[in-house]
């Protein structure tokens, strides 16, 4: 299956999204040929060519991980430990299939942006500069994979300490992967090829779990970058004195319309990043109780909760700021004078204030109201488990 677009001389969208995506292409979870490219008349949605083997397998191998993890959790005890393993994979198999359905619509996305952005180049300063969203990526995931470093430090000195009487060897490592895939070792049996399989298949599984913030984070700067850029248009033609509402509106209108073609796109894994982030916060307030006393626990436990934290808040905030930028004509629009009141002026007030312009997450719009609800929730989950573990102390104290 071949999805061919035309031409397009200017395209913002693909100039800073193009090396995300190659990221997702090469960990082979997006299937569009022309990424390489700096123009985006050469994006392919192909489905028929030797990539597919590499991304057929690379999904396979998260079908497999999430089906071993189910099986596990359903066939032992139904602890929470065996949940959170669980829905770390599951997460991970979603992301892959979400990212499919991005690329099937990819290249029809970039053309319709592409249409707007040349509608709207007059308003256009440049500000979109695509080495800063590769770098937003790139550091989301070293940081990422520094995480995943400590977590295997952390791991490793657990098995360690089950072994006193041993150094570090070859029977301690494979005493790690083992532990490490127990779920999965299970069901195949253990041997080095499939544990070099399994370790890469679990750094895939941790990439699609930080890709889809990175891809929310690029993708909220690019469209405010827009709204930003209309604003600097409305305070120069208002310096100038020639303020013509009606392009203004238009052009507003544009950009409403791109944020919902984008939206209808990336919300599904919009919808999945919030959803893994809220779930893991609260695991990692929960094992804020875990009686495990180890430097490389404390330090991996402080790194992660602080990586945790801040790319939930850096993603959530990133992505309010879309309808923030998107309501600032409304306040300037309050503040028209009265000779300069007519209808194009009242049919932009009424557009700003009775439209919702903000990117989603299928179910909700990404507001700082949203944002908001969201740490109030967190913070009586912590209440009640701080509560919780008052009472479980006291009961354990007065036995």
């Amino acid at each position: 299956m071949r999805v061919a677009i035309s031409e397009d001389p200017v395209c913002n969208m693909h100039a800073c999204l193009r090396q995300p995506m190659r990221l997702c292409r090469w960990a082979g979870v997006f299937p569009v040929e022309g990424l390489n490219k700096k123009t985006c008349s050469k994006l392919r949605f192909n489905l028929h060519s030797t990539y597919t083997f590499y991304y057929s397998m690379a999904l396979l191998g998260q079908f497999l991980l999430t089906g071993a993890s189910a099986y596990h959790f359903f066939i032992n005890d139904l602890s929470f430990g065996h949940l959170t393993l669980l829905l770390f994979y599951l997460t991970a198999m979603i992301t892959g299939c979400f990212l499919v359905k991005l690329a099937s619509n990819w290249p029809t996305l970039v053309k319709e942006a592409g249409c707007i952005e040349r509608r709207i180049a007059c308003i256009s300063s440049g500000s979109c500069r695509p080495e800063n969203y590769t770098r937003i990526v790139c550091m989301t995931l070293f940081l990422s994979l520094v995480e995943h470093i400590l977590s295997v430090i952390y791991r490793m000195d657990l098995i360690i300490q089950c072994n006193r009487d041993e150094k570090l060897n070859w029977h301690l490592l494979e005493h790690f992967l083992i532990s490490s895939g127990k779920f999965l070792f299970n069901i195949i049996s253990y041997n080095h090829w499939n544990a070099l399989l399994f370790e890469l298949l679990n750094l895939q599984s941790t990439f699609l779990w930080n890709i889809t913030d990175a891809m929310t984070m690029c993708v909220s700067l690019y469209l405010t970058s827009y709204f930003r850029d209309l604003k600097k248009f409305i305070e120069h033609q208002q310096q100038l004195k020639i303020t013509q509402w009606e392009e203004i509106r238009l052009h507003y209108s544009d950009l409403v319309k791109l944020v919902q073609i984008v939206d209808s796109n990336m919300c599904y894994l919009i919808l999945l990043s919030f959803f893994t982030n809220l779930f893991f916060i609260c695991v990692q307030l929960f094992s804020l109780f875990n009686a495990v006393k180890s430097i490389y626990y404390y330090v991996y436990y402080c790194y992660s909760s602080l990586f945790l934290f801040g790319r939930a808040t850096l993603t959530s905030l990133l992505a309010a700021n879309v309808n923030t930028e998107a309501m600032e004509p409304f306040y300037v629009l309050q503040h028209v004078p009265t000779e300069e009141y007519t209808v194009e002026v009242q049919r932009f007030i009424r557009q700003t204030r009775y439209t919702t312009t903000a990117i989603s997450g299928l179910f909700f719009d990404v507001t700082r109201e949203m944002i908001l609800t969201v740490i109030g929730t967190i913070a009586k989950y912590e209440l009640v488990l701080l509560q919780f573990s008052v009472k479980t102390y006291d009961a354990l104290k007065n036995k």
